[in-house]
């Protein structure tokens, strides 16, 4: 959707949305910062995406095909509320944007990050709910990433709007954990949970190695080649990277394929290329040597690492290392470490 014909289409919820405001006396900066984050919403909606939505589907294993099957038959049941499971990377906010294309193509996929979008998202349900305008949107989803991660008031908000009906509306929302383990954990609203009864998983990127030279080749396409060749892979580098247990799974690999392009071999890629792998593999057995260790300095280089993996995100690199934002944020202030994102 273009700007302009954003505009063109909420036009009289704006200015409705502003008189309100200003006859209720609301402060002027307060209405400028609400009015900015709707035209940021807006603008990068016309943004390309860093890897595009058809990654979320790319590919011939079995299990990315029960996705594709899944989502076939989601695009006709518009108002039913979805999960997308998996781990860190699996491509979940991908699918959901390519569900909302397929139910909703001329309609807003509405990405709410936090506490401050809520009355954003209230207006644009407000719209929907008035008759003259209904057609006119197009449809509307709402996808919150990382449910369980949700503030208490954002939870209470998705709770309310599972219970709509007759709007061409959809809520969405991924998750790295069951939203029953969720609950029993008391980061999730039962009833918020409960609402999700359809649920589509993503697979791991370990569990369909086979199609691994499909994604290089697609990471290598959508990356900045330039004038460069395609990257090549030995057999010996592609039995390395099938052996690898890819912790941070899509997400790790498009970022392995960035830093092989900064390399710029000109021979094919060969293991010597993939030493990092060796040093971010789940399931290793540390033994702790006679002598001790330094346990502040040991946390300090897998949060080091975390973040790097995560391109410096705290939220990402707290998933990578099993922690929540909030923990990841202690850790760092208590070793004095750069803040992230």
């Amino acid at each position: 959707m273009s700007l302009r014909d954003f505009f063109s289409l909420h036009r009289e919820e704006l200015l409705r949305a502003c008189k309100t405001e200003l006859d209720g006396k609301t402060n002027i900066e307060q209405l400028a910062r609400e009015l900015s984050e709707l035209l940021d919403q807006a603008t990068s909606e016309d943004q390309p995406e860093s890897a595009p939505n058809a990654l979320a589907l790319l590919g011939e294993d079995a299990a990315i095909k029960r996705v594709r099957a899944a989502l076939e038959q989601l695009t006709h049941r518009s108002r039913i509320p979805v999960l997308f499971l998996g781990e860190v990377g699996t491509g979940k906010r991908h699918a959901a944007r390519l569900l909302h294309e397929s139910t909703y193509p001329d309609g807003e996929f509405f990405e709410l990050k936090n506490d401050g979008q809520l009355p954003l998202l209230e207006r644009r349900l407000a719209a929907l709910r008035v008759p003259s305008s209904r057609q006119a949107i197009g449809g509307l989803s709402v996808f919150v990433n990382e449910l369980s991660e949700a503030s208490r008031a954002t939870q209470a908000v998705l709770a309310r709007l599972l219970a709509e009906h007759g709007l061409r509306f959809r809520l969405l929302a991924s998750s790295r954990l069951p939203l029953a383990h969720a609950c029993r954990e008391g980061l999730l609203r039962s009833d918020l949970a409960f609402g999700f009864s359809t649920v589509v998983e993503l697979p791991n990127l370990r569990d369909r190695v086979t199609d691994l030279p499909l994604l290089l080749a697609h990471f290598d396409a959508h990356g900045e080649r330039g004038s460069r060749a395609p990257l090549v892979f030995s057999e010996a580098a592609l039995l390395a990277l099938a052996s690898h247990p890819w912790p941070g799974n899509l997400l790790e690999l498009s970022q392995l394929v960035e830093r092989l392009q900064r390399l710029g071999e000109p021979g094919p890629i060969e293991p010597l290329h993939l030493t990092e792998l060796g040093h971010r593999r789940s399931g290793m057995v540390v033994n702790l040597p006679p002598n001790g260790i330094d346990l502040a300095n040991l946390e300090r280089e897998l949060l080091l690492q975390a973040l790097t993996l995560a391109d410096n995100n705290r939220t990402r690199a707290a998933r990578l290392l099993g922690l929540t934002r909030d923990q990841i944020r202690y850790r760092m202030g208590k070793l004095e470490m750069a803040s992230g994102n």
